[in-house]
């Protein structure tokens, strides 16, 4: 007669702890871009557009927001150079 085995359901000595899933999480989008290339295997692309939607579900952060005021300070600075240039003689 066969007897069942039972493998033990605690880590043994020699197994390392497992790793913190809190503290291995990106701290921001570019870690989580990072992560997702070198975990997951996506392209460079593939992680930007997953991280660019996701990141924003994750945290609450509003992406398009920080795409909005990068968009007035780039527009501010060309219209300051602009106006610079018609200084110059």
């Amino acid at each position: 007669m066969m007897s069942d085995i039972t493998p033990p359901l605690t880590a043994s000595e020699d197994t390392p702890p497992a790793p913190s899933v809190k503290s291995d999480r990106p701290k921001n989008i570019r870690e989580f871009e990072s992560k997702l290339r070198e975990l997951f295997g996506f392209s460079s692309r593939e992680a930007k557009t997953v991280a660019s939607r996701g990141w924003a579900a994750l945290t609450g952060e509003p992406i398009v927001q920080k795409f909005d005021e990068i968009a007035a300070l780039i527009a501010a600075a060309t219209k300051q150079l602009t106006e610079t240039e018609k200084d110059i003689p």
